[in-house]
């Protein structure tokens, strides 16, 4: 049975990616002038979903590492929610997800987890 931290990395990373689902929805008019945008923001919302489902549910460790990865790798961008130029309902949904991706990952990490990765 998985632990307890394992189902909670998943629900709040599934939570953080509805989140962005969200946001492409209310931006998608604004999105129409730059559909490669799009495409690629949909494109990460399917990838993560793919990582976050072998993470927690076919017990697949390097997909939670990857995914990890990514987010430190993508921390520095949240740099620009606090730019000119975005509204802040964009800047909300950008902070509470990567909040929500934050959480997840320390969940990933905790010692519960570990044993469970490695069969224990």
């Amino acid at each position: 049975m998985r632990p307890k931290t394992i189902m909670l990395f998943e629900q709040l990373y599934l939570l953080a990616i509805l989140v962005e689902v969200v946001r492409i929805a209310l931006q998608w008019q604004l999105a129409a002038s730059a559909p490669a945008d799009v495409w690629i923001r949909i494109a990460a919302v399917v990838i993560s979903l793919a990582l976050v489902l072998l993470a927690s549910r076919a017990r697949k460790r390097i997909a939670g590492i990857v995914l990890a990865a990514l987010f430190v790798i993508g921390l520095p961008t949240v740099a620009t929610v606090f730019q000119a130029g975005l509204d802040t309902a964009s800047k909300a949904f950008i902070v509470v997800q990567v909040v929500l991706q934050a959480a997840a990952i320390l969940l990933f990490f905790a010692p519960a987890s570990r044993a469970w990765y490695a069969g224990r």
